[in-house]
């Protein structure tokens, strides 16, 4: 192999790794909105129990996203890249593509966690 494809094939690697950096930056912080809308209704009593009870979930649920998103940008990267784009175009599209599911995703959790009836009463009669 010469010099300059040893020197593509690195700076392929360093586009893609940067991407995935910012894609796992991304998702680190949907877990700080995630755990302030889900124990926004608990009682300070409670709010132990509660924030253990969402780190199970969350440290359940963790590897299932890096098993999605990270192919989900991989592949997208690599077919695009194999139509003629360029490796950091097809990578910044890829990501685009990527972050645009997470954020479905995290508008459809903070749905969710309102629509859990025991949070939202708790809510209503804090406020009272």
């Amino acid at each position: 192999m010469s010099t300059c494809v040893i020197a593509e094939l690195a700076a392929e690697r360093v586009a893609q790794g940067g991407a995935l950096f910012f894609v796992g930056l991304g998702i680190g912080g949907n877990g700080t909105i995630f755990m302030k809308v889900a124990l926004s209704g608990v009682a300070p009593a409670e709010s132990s129990s509660a924030s253990g009870t969402y780190n199970v979930f969350r440290d359940m649920t963790a590897p299932f996203g890096v098993a999605i998103f990270v192919p989900m940008f991989v592949t997208g990267m690599t077919k695009k890249a194999a139509t003629g784009m360029a490796v950091p175009a097809a990578a910044a599209s890829a990501l685009h593509s990527v972050a645009l599911v997470q954020l479905i995703c995290v508008v459809v959790g903070i749905v969710v966690c309102f629509l859990i009836p025991s949070v939202h009463k708790k809510a209503e009669a804090t406020k009272e």
